[in-house]
């Protein structure tokens, strides 16, 4: 006769542990969700106590700070508007420095001296680096290229790149959706990952337009090849608002210092229907000369909106975001939509 054991039982009861774990684990690697993010888009960075407050209320690890802009000023390349430092990034943030280059520098600057413009931006970028005593991971190039500057662009990133690997910086780049639809035509940037940026993507200068900022009919119509577009993609989504100005139904100007608020609390404007407003009479409003029956649209952006746009992309994504930003930190907006409306934004994306 054999004795009797127990170890079967053991056996069994250690399977199930094993179970319960991998689906613990499942579930929760589902749900982590991207990493929370926002952009600074200021030519100085100020940010103190009350902000690193609200950014740790959303749970927010990463900042795309801008950095400077490359554009074209008188006859050569310069950089602009440079970031200056008042206080330093909290040291528990992840910052990824951004550069915009203009469409216009890219057309001015010839191709034998792309290498130089790399090599000066990657130059620049280093020492900006220096004063935040830490080291970075990533940096990010925004440009709108166009088909016809497409060369020289992608050449820019090529050489950028090489440079990055000495530093162990992955290197991304920003993508309009247009790009996303033709990407035969305006091509795949030579990066490491892109951030989609969703947003400004209706028809600004039309006066039947409802919100050139966030249209998600608009945005359908170039989200269809999403699913095949080879770069692992991140996403950016608005969080700003602006107010549009006609005048006898022509763009007259964009007011993005503008808000709902102010219109609302001076009796030079009248509110018409839903998100437009007319003026009464002729005056002055924050240093501009207003016209009588000049009419103006208020662009802003709703939680609910923003999160029917995530459902909409991650029906489509075949790699999830790992990180997901919002354009741009402004305590005007925070306060307007409240940190917990923001972070019900992050978590749309985690489900």
């Amino acid at each position: 006769m054999y004795a009797r054991t127990d170890k079967p039982v053991i056996l069994k009861s250690w399977h199930k542990l094993i179970l319960v774990s991998l689906l613990w684990w499942a579930c929760n690697s589902k749900n982590k969700g991207p990493v929370h993010a926002f952009y600074h888009w200021k030519t100085t960075f100020t940010l103190g106590p009350s902000d690193y407050q609200k950014l740790d209320s959303m749970e927010v690890s990463r900042l795309y700070v801008r950095y400077f802009d490359i554009d074209k000023y008188g006859d050569k390349l310069k950089p602009l508007g440079v970031i200056e430092w008042k206080s330093l990034p909290a040291s528990k943030l992840d910052i990824v420095p951004c550069v915009f280059i203009t469409n216009r520098a890219l057309q001015f600057i010839p191709d034998t001296a792309i290498q130089s413009l790399a090599l000066h931006v990657y130059s620049k970028i280093q020492k900006l680096n220096a004063q935040l005593n830490r080291p970075v991971k990533e940096i990010q190039m925004d440009c709108d290229w166009s088909p016809e500057t497409k060369s020289k662009y992608f050449s820019f990133l090529e050489t950028l790149k090489v440079l990055c690997r000495q530093e162990n910086w992955l290197l991304s780049a920003t993508i309009r959706l247009h790009q996303i639809k033709f990407p035969q035509t305006t091509g795949i940037p030579p990066v490491d990952r892109g951030m989609l940026m969703y947003y400004n993507m209706g028809d600004l200068k039309s006066p039947n337009e409802t919100n050139s900022i966030l249209n998600l009919e608009t945005a359908a119509q170039y989200t269809s090849k999403l699913p095949e577009y080879p770069l692992e993609l991140d996403l950016a989504l608005p969080l700003f608002s602006w107010v549009v100005q006609f005048r006898n139904d022509e763009l007259l100007a964009l007011r993005s210092a503008w808000n709902k608020e102010d219109l609302q609390n001076d009796t030079l404007f009248v509110h018409q229907q839903k998100n437009w407003y007319q003026a009464r009479t002729n005056g002055l409003f924050k240093g501009e000369y207003i016209l009588k029956n000049d009419r103006f649209r208020v662009e802003e952006i709703q939680p609910d909106l923003v999160k029917q746009a995530i459902n909409h992309l991650y029906s489509l994504w075949k790699t999830n975001p790992v990180n997901l930003s919002l354009f741009h930190y402004n305590p005007y907006e925070i306060e307007t939509y409240s940190c917990r409306n923001i972070e019900e934004i992050y978590r749309a994306a985690s489900q």
